[in-house]
Protein backbone atom coordinates (compact mmCIF):
# COMPACT_ATOMS: atom_id res chain seq x y z
CA UNK A 1 0.00 0.00 0.00
CA UNK A 2 1.42 3.30 -1.02
CA UNK A 3 0.82 6.81 0.25
CA UNK A 4 -1.11 7.85 3.32
CA UNK A 5 0.13 8.20 6.89
CA UNK A 6 0.55 4.42 7.45
CA UNK A 7 1.12 3.48 3.84
CA UNK A 8 4.48 1.80 4.54
CA UNK A 9 3.14 -0.42 7.40
CA UNK A 10 1.30 -3.73 7.19
CA UNK A 11 -2.50 -3.34 7.39
CA UNK A 12 -2.82 -4.76 10.96
CA UNK A 13 -0.05 -2.58 12.40
CA UNK A 14 -1.46 0.44 10.57
CA UNK A 15 -4.90 -0.12 12.15
CA UNK A 16 -3.34 -0.43 15.64
CA UNK A 17 -1.42 2.78 15.14
CA UNK A 18 -4.62 4.53 14.17
CA UNK A 19 -6.39 3.31 17.32
CA UNK A 20 -3.59 4.32 19.78
CA UNK A 21 -4.28 7.88 20.96
CA UNK A 22 -1.48 10.20 21.87
CA UNK A 23 -1.08 11.19 25.53
CA UNK A 24 -2.51 14.60 26.27
CA UNK A 25 0.17 17.22 26.95
CA UNK A 26 -1.37 18.17 30.32
CA UNK A 27 -1.28 14.51 31.46
CA UNK A 28 2.42 14.21 30.65
CA UNK A 29 3.13 17.40 32.61
CA UNK A 30 1.17 16.12 35.65
CA UNK A 31 3.03 12.79 35.67
CA UNK A 32 6.35 14.58 35.42
CA UNK A 33 5.45 16.90 38.33
CA UNK A 34 4.37 13.99 40.50
CA UNK A 35 7.64 12.13 39.84
CA UNK A 36 9.67 15.22 40.70
CA UNK A 37 7.72 15.75 43.95
CA UNK A 38 8.18 12.10 44.93
CA UNK A 39 11.94 12.22 44.32
CA UNK A 40 12.25 15.48 46.24
CA UNK A 41 10.31 14.04 49.20
CA UNK A 42 12.51 10.96 49.34
CA UNK A 43 15.63 13.12 49.22
CA UNK A 44 14.37 15.34 52.05
CA UNK A 45 13.46 12.25 54.09
CA UNK A 46 17.00 10.93 53.76
CA UNK A 47 18.44 14.28 54.79
CA UNK A 48 16.15 14.53 57.82
CA UNK A 49 16.71 10.91 58.88
CA UNK A 50 18.25 10.91 62.37
CA UNK A 51 21.27 8.82 63.25
CA UNK A 52 20.51 6.01 65.72
CA UNK A 53 21.47 6.87 69.29
CA UNK A 54 23.77 4.32 70.95
CA UNK A 55 22.08 2.50 73.84
CA UNK A 56 23.64 3.35 77.19
CA UNK A 57 22.93 1.17 80.19
CA UNK A 58 21.83 2.95 83.32
CA UNK A 59 23.81 2.63 86.54
CA UNK A 60 21.02 0.51 88.00
CA UNK A 61 21.15 -1.85 85.00
CA UNK A 62 24.94 -2.16 85.24
CA UNK A 63 24.65 -2.99 88.95
CA UNK A 64 21.91 -5.54 88.29
CA UNK A 65 24.00 -7.31 85.63
CA UNK A 66 27.06 -7.31 87.90
CA UNK A 67 25.04 -8.96 90.68
CA UNK A 68 23.76 -11.59 88.28
CA UNK A 69 27.31 -12.40 87.17
CA UNK A 70 28.44 -12.69 90.78
CA UNK A 71 25.56 -15.05 91.46
CA UNK A 72 26.55 -17.18 88.47
CA UNK A 73 30.21 -17.33 89.57
CA UNK A 74 29.31 -18.23 93.14
CA UNK A 75 26.94 -20.97 92.00
CA UNK A 76 29.54 -22.36 89.56
CA UNK A 77 32.24 -22.34 92.26
CA UNK A 78 29.95 -24.09 94.73
CA UNK A 79 29.07 -26.74 92.16
CA UNK A 80 32.73 -27.35 91.32
CA UNK A 81 33.57 -27.55 95.02
CA UNK A 82 30.86 -30.16 95.51
CA UNK A 83 31.05 -32.20 92.31
CA UNK A 84 34.47 -31.40 90.82
CA UNK A 85 35.18 -30.04 87.36
CA UNK A 86 33.35 -32.90 85.64
CA UNK A 87 30.17 -32.03 87.56
CA UNK A 88 30.04 -28.48 86.24
CA UNK A 89 28.47 -28.15 82.80
CA UNK A 90 26.46 -25.44 81.11
CA UNK A 91 23.31 -27.56 81.46
CA UNK A 92 23.83 -28.40 85.15
CA UNK A 93 24.64 -24.77 85.96
CA UNK A 94 21.57 -23.46 84.13
CA UNK A 95 19.43 -26.07 85.88
CA UNK A 96 20.82 -25.07 89.28
CA UNK A 97 20.02 -21.37 88.86
CA UNK A 98 16.72 -22.20 87.13
CA UNK A 99 17.62 -20.55 83.85
CA UNK A 100 17.77 -21.74 80.28
CA UNK A 101 21.24 -22.20 78.77
CA UNK A 102 20.44 -19.48 76.21
CA UNK A 103 19.80 -17.01 79.02
CA UNK A 104 23.04 -18.08 80.69
CA UNK A 105 24.99 -17.39 77.50
CA UNK A 106 23.57 -13.86 77.31
CA UNK A 107 25.99 -13.08 80.14
CA UNK A 108 28.88 -15.11 78.71
CA UNK A 109 29.71 -15.82 75.10
CA UNK A 110 30.18 -19.52 75.80
CA UNK A 111 30.74 -21.97 78.63
CA UNK A 112 34.49 -21.82 77.92
CA UNK A 113 34.36 -18.04 78.42
CA UNK A 114 32.69 -18.56 81.79
CA UNK A 115 35.38 -21.06 82.86
CA UNK A 116 38.13 -18.72 81.67
CA UNK A 117 36.73 -15.86 83.75
CA UNK A 118 36.37 -18.17 86.76
CA UNK A 119 40.03 -19.17 86.38
CA UNK A 120 41.18 -15.57 86.01
CA UNK A 121 39.27 -14.42 89.07
CA UNK A 122 40.53 -17.28 91.25
CA UNK A 123 44.11 -16.80 90.02
CA UNK A 124 44.10 -13.08 90.79
CA UNK A 125 42.68 -13.64 94.29
CA UNK A 126 45.15 -16.41 95.15
CA UNK A 127 48.20 -14.62 93.74
CA UNK A 128 47.19 -11.50 95.67
CA UNK A 129 46.94 -13.56 98.88
CA UNK A 130 50.44 -14.97 98.29
CA UNK A 131 51.94 -11.53 97.81
CA UNK A 132 50.15 -9.90 100.73
CA UNK A 133 51.44 -12.63 103.07
CA UNK A 134 55.04 -11.58 102.37
CA UNK A 135 55.90 -8.54 104.47
CA UNK A 136 58.75 -6.18 103.48
CA UNK A 137 61.11 -7.52 106.16
CA UNK A 138 60.77 -11.11 104.95
CA UNK A 139 63.48 -12.47 102.66
CA UNK A 140 64.71 -15.80 101.37
CA UNK A 141 63.07 -18.95 102.77
CA UNK A 142 60.89 -16.96 105.15
CA UNK A 143 59.26 -15.12 102.26
CA UNK A 144 58.80 -18.32 100.26
CA UNK A 145 57.32 -20.13 103.27
CA UNK A 146 54.85 -17.29 103.93
CA UNK A 147 53.78 -17.26 100.30
CA UNK A 148 53.25 -21.03 100.15
CA UNK A 149 51.41 -21.05 103.47
CA UNK A 150 48.98 -18.42 102.20
CA UNK A 151 48.36 -20.45 99.04
CA UNK A 152 47.80 -23.63 101.04
CA UNK A 153 45.13 -21.89 103.13
CA UNK A 154 43.48 -20.70 99.93
CA UNK A 155 43.11 -24.37 98.98
CA UNK A 156 40.40 -24.84 101.60
CA UNK A 157 38.00 -26.60 99.22
CA UNK A 158 39.95 -29.50 97.69
CA UNK A 159 37.57 -30.34 94.83
CA UNK A 160 37.36 -26.72 93.78
CA UNK A 161 41.16 -26.49 93.88
CA UNK A 162 41.63 -29.58 91.74
CA UNK A 163 38.94 -28.35 89.35
CA UNK A 164 40.61 -24.96 88.97
CA UNK A 165 43.97 -26.62 88.36
CA UNK A 166 42.52 -28.23 85.23
CA UNK A 167 42.06 -24.71 83.81
CA UNK A 168 45.30 -23.44 82.18
CA UNK A 169 44.71 -19.78 83.04
CA UNK A 170 44.61 -20.59 86.73
CA UNK A 171 47.31 -23.28 86.82
CA UNK A 172 49.90 -21.37 84.82
CA UNK A 173 49.31 -18.19 86.82
CA UNK A 174 49.91 -19.94 90.14
CA UNK A 175 52.93 -21.81 88.80
CA UNK A 176 54.43 -18.55 87.58
CA UNK A 177 54.07 -16.98 91.03
CA UNK A 178 55.66 -19.99 92.75
CA UNK A 179 58.54 -19.98 90.27
CA UNK A 180 59.21 -16.31 90.93
CA UNK A 181 59.22 -16.92 94.69
CA UNK A 182 61.71 -19.76 94.25
CA UNK A 183 63.90 -17.61 91.98
CA UNK A 184 64.42 -14.93 94.62
CA UNK A 185 65.00 -17.55 97.32
CA UNK A 186 67.51 -19.99 95.91
CA UNK A 187 69.63 -20.28 92.80
CA UNK A 188 68.25 -22.85 90.37
CA UNK A 189 68.26 -23.29 86.63
CA UNK A 190 65.01 -22.25 84.90
CA UNK A 191 64.16 -25.88 84.08
CA UNK A 192 64.80 -27.05 87.64
CA UNK A 193 62.80 -24.13 88.99
CA UNK A 194 59.87 -24.95 86.73
CA UNK A 195 59.88 -28.61 87.78
CA UNK A 196 60.14 -27.64 91.44
CA UNK A 197 57.13 -25.31 91.11
CA UNK A 198 55.03 -28.11 89.60
CA UNK A 199 56.02 -30.49 92.41
CA UNK A 200 55.27 -27.93 95.13
CA UNK A 201 51.89 -26.99 93.63
CA UNK A 202 50.95 -30.67 93.40
CA UNK A 203 51.92 -31.28 97.02
CA UNK A 204 49.93 -28.29 98.26
CA UNK A 205 46.86 -29.18 96.22
CA UNK A 206 46.66 -32.85 97.15
CA UNK A 207 47.27 -32.14 100.84
CA UNK A 208 44.70 -29.33 100.89
CA UNK A 209 41.71 -29.23 103.18
CA UNK A 210 43.55 -29.61 106.49
CA UNK A 211 44.77 -26.19 107.71
CA UNK A 212 46.69 -27.72 110.63
CA UNK A 213 48.93 -29.55 108.14
CA UNK A 214 50.18 -26.32 106.53
CA UNK A 215 53.54 -26.17 108.40
CA UNK A 216 54.45 -29.77 107.55
CA UNK A 217 53.47 -29.40 103.90
CA UNK A 218 55.44 -26.16 103.52
CA UNK A 219 58.44 -27.73 105.30
CA UNK A 220 58.40 -30.58 102.80
CA UNK A 221 58.28 -28.08 99.92
CA UNK A 222 61.26 -26.12 101.25
CA UNK A 223 63.31 -29.27 101.73
CA UNK A 224 62.44 -30.42 98.22
CA UNK A 225 64.21 -27.42 96.66
CA UNK A 226 67.36 -27.88 98.74
CA UNK A 227 66.87 -25.59 101.70
CA UNK A 228 68.64 -26.87 104.80
CA UNK A 229 66.44 -28.59 107.37
CA UNK A 230 67.06 -26.12 110.19
CA UNK A 231 66.43 -23.09 108.00
CA UNK A 232 63.35 -24.74 106.49
CA UNK A 233 61.90 -25.55 109.93
CA UNK A 234 62.28 -22.00 111.16
CA UNK A 235 60.73 -20.60 107.98
CA UNK A 236 57.81 -23.06 108.06
CA UNK A 237 57.42 -22.55 111.82
CA UNK A 238 57.49 -26.22 112.59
Amino acid sequence: MAGGRFGDLPPLVARNQQRTPKAAPWLARNVSCRNMARNEGQSNGRQQEKKPVAYRKSDAEILRLARLREMIFKTASDMMARHGREGLTSYSLALKIEWSTSRLFKHFGSFDDLLAEMATRARDIDVSAMRVAVTPEMTGPNALAASLTALYHRFNRPRLTLGLLTLPLYRLGILGEIEESIRVTIGMTPKARSLAAVAILGALAFAAGEPKNAPEVVLMALRAIGIADGVARRAAKV
